[in-house]
């Protein structure tokens, strides 16, 4: 078995991991009620999507699959992870300055340094 077979055959199982994890989170996740679960919904499909988009270029690569990638890569892609680096720096944001980090311990300051 090659490096190149060992890789596609790991390539090929997270896709179907991928997608079968997203399809199982849509039909049983009530995703639409929240913004954190908008935001799962979208980060799990486009990681799915990019999983299969590459396994299925190794059977064809018509030129409209090509654009089909660019559009992905270039517009999807980076909004889903900006999307989620806003999500993150929010909540961090927010827990500050609600105290979330402070140790019951420690109330001036959270953890060893504080």
């Amino acid at each position: 078995m090659t490096p190149q077979l060992l890789g596609t055959i790991g390539l090929y199982l997270s896709a179907v991991i991928s997608t079968a994890g997203f399809l199982g989170f849509v039909m049983l996740a009530r995703f639409w009620s929240s913004r954190g679960g908008w935001h799962v919904f979208w980060y799990m499909l486009m990681i799915s999507w990019v999983l299969d988009l590459s396994s299925l270029a190794h059977f064809a690569d018509p030129p409209w699959f090509v654009w089909l990638r660019v559009a992905t890569f270039a517009v999807g892609m980076p909004f889903v992870l900006a999307w989620r680096n806003w999500i993150i720096f929010d909540l961090q944001l927010r827990s500050r300055k609600s105290g979330a980090y402070r140790s019951r311990r420690h109330p001036q300051g959270g953890g060893m340094d504080g």
